[in-house]
């Protein structure tokens, strides 16, 4: 009978990771409710957190049609549509909900992946500006631009983007070890490595920083330095082809020193 009992028991449910029953719970607050937004997004956003995209992409654009004026459930459809590789309709939809709400930074955030995909670059790295103008407290906005901008060989402005987010988010380890990479790739290998330092004392258990410090120690031909932290790499995370690869080349660089 209330909808928004049928949205709480979803977020319970939830919770729970019961996702099957969640879904259900939340179609019945929409059966009850079809005026209410916020079920649909939530709804739309708890599928696509599921890698459920066509479904979600149903629900956010039936959402559209209902209410045109709602930002959100435009953005998520968004993401629904880039994820599902349909980016021409992910670029119209991140468009609608920047039209709608022009601060929205998630929105500008996903537009530029889009574009990324795209292949139209200098647009994607106007996108990712914006989102990082609007919002410095999200550390994907600075990696999405960091990466744009190392695949350009743009190491002096990407120095200065992963410098801005370890002003904006210094206990973050993920911006300690961006920028990590970013001085590795400028040459800096004594400083990267002092950056990885830094984001493993924040997480121990950081494959990626692992990794980077070993590709740090070994340009500087440290390489049984570089295996221990490659060592560490895959112990964190085995699943990663590039940290074993990186760990098969130092045992071959160690053997061959003795």
């Amino acid at each position: 009978r209330y909808a928004w009992a049928w949205a709480g028991r979803a977020m319970a449910e939830l919770e729970l990771n019961l996702v099957d029953e969640a879904l259900e719970s939340f179609k019945r607050a929409i059966d009850l409710d079809p005026e209410d937004m916020w079920y649909r997004y939530t709804l739309g956003d708890t599928l696509v957190a599921h890698n459920r995209f066509e479904e979600a992409a149903q629900v956010l654009a039936t959402a559209t049609q209902i209410d045109p004026t709602h930002a959100d459930v435009w953005a998520k459809l968004g993401q629904a549509y880039r994820r599902l590789r349909r980016y021409d309709e992910a670029l119209a939809a991140y468009d609608k909900a920047l039209a709608l709400k022009a601060d929205h930074a998630w929105a500008w955030h996903g537009r530029g992946m889009t574009l990324e995909a795209l292949k139209r670059r200098e647009e994607a790295l106007s996108s990712y500006r914006r989102a990082l103008e609007l919002d410095q407290g999200v550390i994907w906005y600075y990696t999405s631009l960091v990466d744009l901008l190392l695949a350009g060989q743009q190491t002096d402005e990407a120095l200065l983007v992963i410098d801005g987010a370890l002003r904006a988010l210094p206990e973050n380890p993920i911006a300690w070890a961006r920028h990590g990479q970013v001085l590795r790739r400028m040459g800096a290998y004594d400083s990267a490595i002092a950056s990885y330092r830094k984001a493993l004392d924040l997480d121990p258990t950081y494959a990626w920083a692992w990794n980077g410090l070993g590709m740090a120690r070994a340009a500087l031909g440290q390489w049984q330095d570089a295996l221990e932290a490659y060592r560490e790499a895959i112990r964190f995370n085995p699943n990663d082809p590039w940290f074993w690869y990186n760990f098969g080349d130092a045992l071959l660089a160690v053997g061959e020193r003795k």
